[in-house]
């Protein structure tokens, strides 16, 4: 027996949405019924799977497979319900390309990229620009979505940020120094209202008030000359510290070797610059830089206390001190003053920045620390326990591995080449694993023939260098 013909169609009709994601809204009717228990062993299946699942595979060739189980209803023998019986549903085979496509920006990705020459460079300048622009629209959104959390938020300005940094050092060949010209193109990506900062800066300034000097006691010069004469430099040192005579303190300390001079400008930075507010963390930063302080630097920025999770309190009212941790948005305006104002021994203060920010997961701000640091900061693979940064744009301690800091990675290999000395090697040994794997990806969505140039361009990689490597391993060679 069977239901009439009309309530049946009503009852299996399908819901008006796409069948391939299997998107079936049934009836109240159809969905309130038992599923039909079989008569065989296949009712001792502990997954149930005689109720029907879809099954779905996407192939690395590039191809989806998929089918969904037919459901219709019988009324079993001696029972007034009827019951739902599954049976199987068409196979269904289609190009990955059509079904869920790839995002076109990165099928037009002019990769590979052959190391040492310029031949793609243009074409790369051009697709990176398309690039920029679409993560300014993304970036854009993401700021106006009031429900998106604020870290999501300086994410995305950090990852845009990243891609522009990274595109001046394509354009100068591997280059984020040296010239007048890249340094007013790195301002303008990490201050983009410098000249509105430099206004205001003249309305709070004013050039007709003139500045008066501050009254010298000069009893204290008395002291100051005494201590010299008696040749105790260093008690002279401490007598215009005390008396917050920084031009004598400085000067003195500046002939009694580094650690003085440390000792000198901390005491000079805690005493004028860091009661100028929270403004005035970068600017101490870069003082302490210019001590040679490199650890000290980051003290500035986010005090010691708050890195090892310790609550400060007020000494005048008891109450809790500010958030310790709003010095870490000042990093742009740091890495701005350090990089327009280079010093020999400033890299490792810009390393210990971005390991800063890289413990607070900004790993995107990290990186372009890392960036201006990089005859410091380690590039390696994620079993290194030292490597600064696996991938661009990527927390290479959380596994993460996403096709952005791939092709951003591919990038910076590529651009570094361009200058780099004969003597050093053309491709970087653990990127080529991550380069097939942009190749399994392009497989996969259907790009077969560019996935194929990315075998024959890591095999060349491989080849191009008689020095060993552990990432050169069989594993690889197997995959590839």
């Amino acid at each position: 027996p069977s239901l009439p013909k009309t309530d049946v169609q009503q009852t299996t009709k399908p819901h008006s949405q796409n069948p391939r994601l299997g998107h079936r809204r049934q009836p109240t009717m159809l969905r309130d019924l038992p599923f039909a228990v079989p008569q065989d062993e296949r009712a001792q299946d502990p997954l149930e799977r005689w109720k029907g699942h879809p099954i779905f595979t996407w192939s690395a060739s590039g191809t989806i497979i998929h089918s969904f189980p037919k459901q219709s209803t019988f009324f079993a023998p001696g029972h007034g319900i009827p019951s739902i019986k599954c049976s199987p549903g068409m196979i269904t085979m289609e190009d990955a390309s059509t079904f869920m496509p790839m995002k076109e920006r990165d099928t037009k990705f002019p990769g590979p990229l052959p190391a040492r020459s310029k031949g793609k460079k243009k074409e790369l300048l051009s697709w990176m620009t398309g690039k920029i622009e679409d993560l300014e629209r993304e970036t854009e959104g993401v700021l106006l979505d009031f429900n998106q959390p604020s870290d999501a938020q300086k994410g995305s300005e950090e990852k845009l940020l990243l891609w522009k940094i990274m595109r001046v050092y394509l354009e100068h060949d591997g280059a984020l120094e040296g010239s007048p010209q890249i340094e007013e193109e790195v301002r303008k990506i990490l201050l983009p209202k410098l000249a509105q900062m430099g206004q205001v800066a003249d309305l709070q300034s004013p050039a007709s008030a003139a500045a008066q000097p501050d009254p010298v006691d000069t009893s204290v010069l008395v002291q100051l000359r005494q201590a010299l004469f008696e040749g105790q430099r260093e008690r002279a040192v401490w007598i215009a510290e005390e008396k917050k005579l920084w031009g004598h303190a400085l000067l003195l300390a500046s002939t009694m070797g580094p650690d003085m001079w440390k000792q000198i400008v901390s005491s000079f930075v805690r005493s004028q610059v860091r009661t100028s507010g929270g403004d005035g963390r970068s600017l101490a930063a870069l003082y302490q830089v210019f001590a040679g302080s490199a650890e000290d630097c980051v003290d500035e920025l986010v005090p010691p206390s708050a890195r090892a999770g310790f609550l400060m309190m007020s000494k005048t009212d008891g109450s809790r001190a500010g958030n310790p941790l709003e010095g870490l948005d000042q990093w742009r305006e740091t890495l701005a003053l350090v990089s327009s104002n280079r010093t020999p021994t400033d890299t490792q203060s810009l390393v210990a920045l971005g390991k800063l920010l890289a413990s607070y997961g900004r790993c995107e701000a990290a990186h372009i620390c890392y960036l201006f640091a990089r005859q410091l900061a380690k590039h390696s693979g994620a079993d290194d326990t030292e490597a600064s940064f696996v991938l661009l744009g990527a927390n290479h301690t959380k596994g993460d591995a996403n096709l952005d800091s791939i092709i951003l990675t591919e990038i910076y290999e590529y651009a570094s080449s361009l200058s780099a000395p004969s003597s050093v090697a053309s491709y970087i040994p653990h990127l080529q694993a991550y380069k097939l794997m942009h190749g399994q990806q392009l497989a996969s969505y259907g790009q077969k023939q560019k996935a194929e140039s990315y075998c024959n361009h890591i095999d060349s990689a491989i080849r191009s260098t008689t020095k060993p490597s552990g990432y050169y391993n069989q594993s690889l060679a197997q995959e590839l």
